[in-house]
């Protein structure tokens, strides 16, 4: 009974993995899977040092977003930023991690982000703290090997790393990546402005 209910569970990740556009890893980690073979083996301990940034604007690029960011006095207070995305409808979810750079500055970025209203956005700006991942290096261990990761994806789609406010590289995955599957849409649910990644994306979801 108990493999019955969790092969019901895999195929409802799956399912929601490629209708919400997010990743294997973000699906794994629902289950307690650490990305490093030893379920829960790091998440939820040591400091808070990662925010979610909640009612960001869907058509927000990740670099707009760290502009954003440095507009509001942190450029060099945050060492992790990912914005996920619909790989599908080619935008954002509306919510972003972004990880401090310290368990201070984390506190610093939680009380001043929370009811900004950046420039050009319709809705102020929600902060919470991320769960279950909490610091830089837990969110590392979750996406080097994740499908956002493969080389077919944009740059602009994957989360970066920064030190001191330039970006650095990212730490190479343990294991092969799988490329990401991406539904087609049907023509009446293209967007009306498609944006200039479409190309890749096709070429990306040909060759699945």
């Amino acid at each position: 009974r108990r493999r019955r209910r969790r092969r019901r569970c895999r195929r409802r990740c799956r399912e929601v993995e490629w209708k919400e556009g997010g990743t294997a890893m973000d699906i794994a980690f629902a289950d307690g899977d650490s990305g490093t073979g030893k379920a829960g083996a790091t998440e939820g301990e040591g400091p808070r040092t990662t925010i979610m940034l909640r009612n960001l604007q869907v058509d927000l690029t990740r670099d707009e977003l760290i502009q954003q960011l440095n507009h509001a006095g942190f450029s060099t207070s945050y060492g992790f930023v990912y914005l996920p995305r619909d790989f599908t409808r080619r935008r954002g979810l509306g919510y972003a991690l972004v990880g401090a750079c310290s368990a201070d500055e984390a506190q610093e970025m939680l009380r001043r982000l929370e009811g900004l209203l950046p420039t050009g956005s319709a809705e102020a700006w929600q902060a919470s703290w991320s769960e279950p991942s909490r610091s830089i290096e837990e969110h590392v261990d979750r996406y080097r090997n994740s499908p956002v990761m493969h080389p077919s994806m944009p740059d602009e789609y994957k989360p970066v790393l920064f030190a001191g406010g330039k970006r650095q590289p990212f730490p190479a995955p343990t294991k092969a990546i799988r490329p990401p599957r991406i539904r087609h849409l049907k023509p009446s649910e293209q967007p009306e402005h498609p944006s200039p990644m479409a190309p890749l994306l096709t070429v990306a979801a040909l060759a699945f």
